[in-house]
């Protein structure tokens, strides 16, 4: 645990190996040489700054919409975000310490957000930052007199750990650059009408859209450690979402998105037209399915509703920075050795491994945005808890940060999920999976179950002032009967629950995994994850009706659909 802070007035000059060759980066020059100049004027203050931290992040993308049959967007769009950290006092007690019971001060608020010029012009660039340190550091000041007065006055803290650690600074970048992605040809304009236009088989049909985006992202870090980084990523997807309305007036979506580094990881356009085919059909079918009734008994989820299942309801509760506030639940602090899975389950988050099964996912860096290095951490092994997931914010018992400290462009780091790997040994079969539901059904005297396939999204609670519980929001639902009947699908699904019940409740996983890569918000942003996880049988879930409009189906006919006069 680091306890001493070592200052640095020059920088190293930062250099890319582009294969194999060395080139200078201007931007990175320009941005050390500003926070040495302003670190080191700052220092003459009465309560000079110990650490400094610039991040930018120079985002391009290309978007290109359908609606319903017609181009209905093209945009081209460049951010270049600075984000200023400013830390005063010392890495044992700063300004980033927990303001206990000030639940209105979050931590990510003390940074300082600027939009950068995007040409590299050292002026220019210099009266950006210059004003956005001097704003960060006065917060800094009038947050360390909060955590000075608060430490006076209240009780000895739980956990005694430092605020800050202080790692050996790293020089480095990736070599995967990025170029800026190319205007959209005409060639993707018609299949995006075509496929958007599969919704309109749906009578009820309002909104069905087709989407493809490109994105390209330079992240540059430095600080008065001597850190300098620059690191390259692409991410692209290719979505769909459409709506239609049941008699009872509830809006039934249905989604369906592939994801990819590029196009080249979309699959063929003869494929995605078969799949969102599908999801047309299923659309007006799920408008016509039986309204779910609560329920409380077995379940099987499928791989992908098993990744967002853990990603809410686990993932959330390992992120070690959140454990240092008494307002959090702490569900998992105190049980490192525990058993808190069955033996058979592993979970490993792992950034550094960028695809599974030639799948591309969303979550992976080789840098975390402290400029930490990646790291795989085991966090679960054969049941038994390990280790959480570490930013340079320690905890006690975890003095260092595993690569997880992660925000979005304009907020500070905190730890938060990347990659997470679900994996089961001796794993069953879907057959057996199935005779396994049917077998506890009986057991609980239950004429059916329920078979979740996929979901739309979900989110979590973690404070003490309010139910720890989760929400997952499936979109595709089957109920399966014991008698040997078909399985029926139903709408209107919500599975709720609190964390440490489900768990309890989760008994066997399947051989096949799904992969589901999206975006995470939390008190950091929203930042890209993926989730790989195998179909899951669980013992006891619960399920609650979904929230309906209270407003009838449209009166007017579609104009595609209205009778010659």
């Amino acid at each position: 645990m680091l306890r001493s802070v070592l200052f640095f007035s020059m920088f190293v000059l930062f250099t890319v190996f582009v294969e194999g060759e060395t080139v200078t980066t201007k931007f990175s020059e320009i941005l050390s040489g500003e926070a040495g100049r302003n670190f080191k004027a700052l220092q003459k203050q009465e309560i000079p700054p110990y650490y400094i931290s610039y991040r930018v992040e120079d985002e391009r993308s290309v978007t290109l919409s359908a609606e319903l049959g017609a181009v209905s967007s093209r945009d081209e769009e460049r951010n270049r975000i600075l984000t200023v950290m400013v830390r005063v006092g010392s890495p044992e007690r700063d300004n980033f310490h927990p303001l206990r019971e000030d639940v209105s001060v979050y931590y990510t608020s003390q940074g300082e957000e600027s939009r950068l010029p995007y040409e590299d012009d050292p002026e220019a660039v210099a009266h950006v930052v210059r004003l956005a340190t001097e704003k960060a550091y006065r917060k800094a000041l009038m947050r360390f007199s909060k955590v000075r007065a608060n430490l006076e006055v209240k009780v000895a803290e739980e956990d005694s750990s430092p605020d800050y650690t202080m790692p050996s600074p790293s020089v480095s970048a990736t070599s995967d650059h990025a170029e800026a992605p190319r205007p959209f040809l005409s060639s993707w304009e018609e299949p995006l009408k075509d496929w958007s236009a599969l919704f309109l088989r749906d009578p009820r049909c309002f909104s069905g859209t087709a989407e493809i985006q490109l994105v390209d992202t330079e992240k540059t870090f430095v600080d008065t450690q001597g850190a300098a980084i620059v690191q390259y990523s692409s991410r692209a997807r290719l979505s769909f979402e459409a709506m239609t309305k049941a008699d009872d007036g509830m809006v039934i979506p249905v989604f369906l998105s592939f994801e990819g580094k590029s196009v080249d990881d979309f699959p063929s356009r003869e494929l995605v037209y078969r799949e969102v085919e599908k999801r047309a059909a299923l659309m007006e079918a799920l408008r016509n399915a039986p309204l779910v009734e609560p329920y409380s008994g077995p379940a099987i989820l499928s791989g992908e509703a098993a990744g967002v299942f853990f990603h809410e309801i686990f993932g959330h509760r390992l992120e070690g920075q959140r454990m240092k506030e008494v307002t959090d639940s702490q569900t998992f602090k105190d049980k490192i050795g525990d058993q808190v899975l069955p033996r058979s389950f592993s979970v490993t988050f792992d950034p550094v491994r960028t695809r599974f099964e030639g799948k591309f996912l969303w979550g992976g860096y080789a840098f975390d945005d402290e400029g930490v290095p990646a790291q795989r951490v085991d966090v679960v092994e054969k049941g038994i808890l390990k280790d959480f997931l570490m930013s340079r914010t320690p905890l006690e018992g975890h003095p260092s940060s595993n690569g997880h400290g992660r925000a979005q462009a304009g907020r500070l780091p905190v730890a938060r999920q990347s990659n997470m790997f679900v994996s089961v040994e001796d794993p069953l079969t879907k057959e057996a999976l199935r005779r396994r539901l049917i077998l506890e059904l009986k057991e609980q005297g239950k004429s059916f179950g329920y078979r979740i396939e996929a979901v739309q999204g979900g989110f979590t609670l973690t404070k003490r002032f309010s139910p720890n519980a989760f929400n997952v929001n499936p979109f595709i639902v089957y109920r399966v009967y014991t008698d040997g009947r078909p399985d029926e699908l139903v709408r209107g699904v919500d599975l709720i629950g609190t964390p440490l019940s489900m768990f309890s409740h989760i008994e066997a996983g399947g051989g096949e995994y799904g992969v589901f890569s999206g975006f995470c918000g939390a008190e950091s942003g929203a930042v890209p994850v993926a989730a790989v996880a195998p179909e899951l049988f669980v013992s006891q879930v619960e399920l609650q009706k979904k929230g309906i409009s209270q407003n009838r189906p449209p009166l007017l006919e579609r104009p595609d659909r209205r009778e010659e006069p």
